[in-house]
C-alpha cells in the first residue's frame, strides 16, 4: 500500500470540540483516520505532493544559511547514534518507495532530516521529564522563534513563555505533562493565523510579511509527533501545514472566528494576534466575500 499522497493532510484543530481543542492537548498514539486523513494520520512522517517545495525551502531557510551559524544545532552528537537507527527502521516502513534502510544508515542525520517535510528535535532526559534537554534541533520552519537559542534548553525553559492556557502549567503539572512524552507516541497540534504562507518564520527571515502589509492570509498548523525512543531519548517531529484562508469553507471561517472569540488575551499575545486582531478579523471577513 502506498503511504505517500498527492494531497497534504488537512488539520484545522480550532474546529474540534472543546475537549479536543485544548491548547497543548496530547492525543495518544498514531491511528489511521484519527483526524480524517486516512493512513496519513497513522504515520510519523508524511510525504505528499509538496515534498519538493518543502525540501527546497529547507535548503534556502534561515537555518541552512552558513552566515546564520545555525546548521549545527547540536549539543550531543551521541544522540545521533540513537535516532539514526530509528529513522532507518521507520522511514522505509512508512515510505518504502522513497527510503531504504541501508541508505539511511549510511547517511548523516542532517542529510536525512533535510530530505523530510518534518523538522526534528531530539530531547535527552536527565533527572526528570520536565528537565529533559533539547540536544539537537534541525528546525528550518520555526513559528517565530529562534531554534539556535534553544540548544541545551530544558523542556520547561522551552515552554516558559507559553501561557498556562497553552497546556504547560508550572511545577508538578508541567512535570506530569512532560512525563507523558516518554510513555508512547503522541501527537498534538499548534495553530495560528499568518499574513503569508511562508514556512520559515524565523524572526530574522526577510521573506515574511507583517499584518501591516499582509500578503495572502493563511492558517498555519503544526502537527507535532512526540516519539519516545528509549528511557532517555525522545524525538519531536514538527510538520508545518499552511492553508490559504480563501480555501476555507464558510463553516471553517466561522469556526476560526469563534476560536478567536474564545481565546484568552494571553494566548492571543503569544500567537502574535493580539495587536492586529481587528485587521485579522477584517481579512477573514473579506476572504468570505471573495470566496
Amino acid at each position: 500500500m502506498p503511504t505517500s499522497a498527492l494531497e497534504p493532510a488537512r488539520y484545522l484543530p480550532f474546529l474540534e470540540p472543546s475537549e479536543r481543542n485544548m491548547p497543548g492537548k496530547l492525543f495518544g498514539g498514531l491511528h489511521r483516520d484519527a483526524f480524517g486523513n486516512g493512513v496519513l494520520d497513522a504515520l510519523h512522517f508524511q510525504i505528499d505532493g509538496r515534498r519538493a517545495e518543502y525540501v527546497e525551502q529547507k535548503r534556502c531557510s534561515t537555518f541552512q544559511r552558513p552566515a546564520g551559524g545555525l546548521h549545527a544545532c547540536t549539543a550531543d552528537r551521541a544522540a545521533h547514534g540513537v535516532v539514526l537507527p530509528w529513522l532507518a527502521r521507520t522511514l522505509p516502513a512508512e515510505h518504502a518507495g522513497y527510503f531504504c534502510r541501508a541508505d539511511v544508515e549510511a547517511s548523516r542525520l542532517e542529510d536525512v532530516v533535510a530530505s523530510l517535510q518534518e523538522d526534528l528535535v531530539i530531547m535527552r532526559r536527565r533527572d526528570t521529564a520536565a528537565e529533559a534537554r533539547a540536544v539537537y534541533l534541525h528546525v528550518c520552519f520555526p513559528s517565530g522563534w529562534r531554534p539556535e537559542e534553544m540548544v541545551g534548553s530544558t523542556f520547561s525553559a522551552i515552554h516558559d513563555k507559553v501561557p498556562r492556557e497553552g497546556g504547560f502549567a508550572g511545577g508538578r503539572d508541567r512535570e506530569r505533562y512532560a512525563h507523558k512524552l516518554y510513555g508512547s507516541a503522541r501527537v498534538r497540534f499548534v495553530w495560528t493565523v499568518t499574513p503569508d504562507g511562508a514556512l520559515d518564520r524565523h524572526p530574522s527571515s526577510t521573506a515574511t510579511r507583517s499584518w501591516r502589509d499582509p500578503g495572502e492570509v493563511h492558517v498555519r498548523v503544526e502537527r507535532q509527533v512526540i516519539a519516545p525512543l528509549d528511557a532517555v531519548h525522545s524525538v519531536f517531529l514538527i510538520r508545518v501545514h499552511v492553508y490559504p484562508l480563501r480555501e476555507l469553507s464558510p463553516r471553517e471561517r466561522g469556526g476560526l472566528l469563534a476560536a478567536l472569540d474564545a481565546m484568552s488575551p494571553e494566548l492571543k499575545r503569544y500567537k502574535g494576534l493580539a495587536d492586529d486582531e481587528a485587521t485579522i478579523r477584517e481579512l477573514i471577513a473579506q476572504a468570505g466575500e471573495s470566496a
